[in-house]
């Protein structure tokens, strides 16, 4: 089959998606936060969710129900499943928690595989959970993780990837 639709490389947990210039509210009725949707890189959308318990306003650069928005929500399902509930909305939401952590000044890290897979687990009470040094510099996380935690099999944060990464040790 040919296709004029450039095809990626690779697929990573979230797409090739990501949320950047984000900028978080806190308003009466919860957390919402405004940014820049990316697909590898290139802005696709800009995106507003207003803390209010409702849908977040996502205006693709190309219109509405353009090819960029279909691949988006179609990317949204492959990583929650057809079935679930707002996966787009999902999806937003699991690119702002990326993007927090990828500016927080302290390193994030998990101990083991399974702490990693369990981090985006939505169905887990302790999905979402990670460590972090007080005042230890991001830069010098993986150097404190192998000289300290070489034998918990850590995973770092990695802003490329947007998720917890294998630490060489």
């Amino acid at each position: 089959m040919t296709t004029n639709t450039p095809q990626r490389a690779t697929t990573d947990i979230h797409h090739g998606y990501r949320l950047t210039k984000v900028k978080r509210m806190e308003s009466r009725n919860g957390i919402g936060f405004s940014g820049t949707l990316t697909l590898d890189g290139a802005p696709v959308a800009s995106v507003v969710q207003e803390g209010c318990g409702g849908q977040s306003f996502v205006h693709f650069l190309d219109g509405r129900g353009s090819a960029t928005e279909k691949a988006f929500a179609a990317a949204a399902e492959a990583i929650f499943g057809a079935d679930a509930f707002e996966p787009t909305e999902s999806l937003l939401w699991r690119l702002e928690t990326a993007a927090a952590i990828g500016r927080a000044r302290t390193g994030a890290f998990v101990f083991g595989q399974a702490e990693a897979d369990r981090f985006w687990d939505e169905d887990d009470a302790d999905g979402g959970s990670y460590r972090q040094v007080n005042g230890l510099k991001k830069a010098d996380t993986a150097e404190y993780l192998r000289l300290r935690y070489a034998d918990k099999q850590p995973f770092i944060w990695s802003n490329d990837a947007a998720t917890f990464v294998a630490l060489d040790v």
